[in-house]
């Protein structure tokens, strides 16, 4: 979006059109209002520029806010856990498929790194991540949820796998994807010339 399209975005959010509608029919009236004492300056026009610095104000915070959650934004929660082609004999062998949120964050085919956040003695506040698998966007779908097709599951994890699989939600939430994959977690050996 351009920047003309946020301001107007953001005018809209803070009731701009209505207050601008409201200032301007209160402008009209105020000129056919005979006042009963005469000033330089009516009331009214001061009035009608309250109302126009404030919602000025208000846009202009709404677009810092709005900036500030864009700039933070957070990665995508995971939404559940589908075993797309599973094999009813064999349901363990299936592949697991994450479903996120949207985000902007990921595009196709995108390798990403699988981790387990799990909370420590000092509670939720205090945690660790640890790295559980790895697997591409698969499909960004027309609501925006993203697909991930989990590629290599850590053997170490077996049983954090066994739960995503299950479809837990309680081990769903401590799911994180990050569009990024960790130096030598995929099995790609990397050389570089010194």
């Amino acid at each position: 979006m351009s920047v003309w399209q946020d301001l107007w975005a953001s005018f809209k959010a803070v009731f701009g059109p209505v207050a601008t509608v409201a200032a301007l029919a209160l402008a009209v009236w105020g000129g056919l209002y005979p006042p009963a004492a005469a000033i330089q300056i009516s009331i009214i026009w001061i009035v009608v520029a309250v109302i126009v610095v404030i919602m000025a104000l208000a846009t202009a915070w709404d677009m810092v806010a709005t900036a500030r959650r864009h700039v933070r934004q957070r990665l995508p929660g995971v939404r559940a856990a589908l075993l797309l082609g599973e094999d009813p004999a064999v349901p363990a062998a299936a592949p697991v498929t994450l479903l996120l949120d949207r985000s902007e964050l990921f595009g196709s085919n995108l390798l990403v790194t699988i981790f387990y956040n799990q909370p420590l003695r000092g509670g939720p506040a205090e945690s660790v991540e640890r790295p559980i698998g790895v697997g591409r966007v698969s499909n960004i779908q027309q609501d925006g949820r993203i697909q991930i097709l989990v590629l290599l599951e850590r053997a170490a994890e077996a049983e954090t796998w066994q739960r995503i699989r299950c479809d837990e939600v309680a081990t769903l939430a401590h799911i994180v994807v990050k569009p990024s994959v960790a130096y030598g977690a995929a099995g790609i050996e990397v050389r570089f010339n010194e």
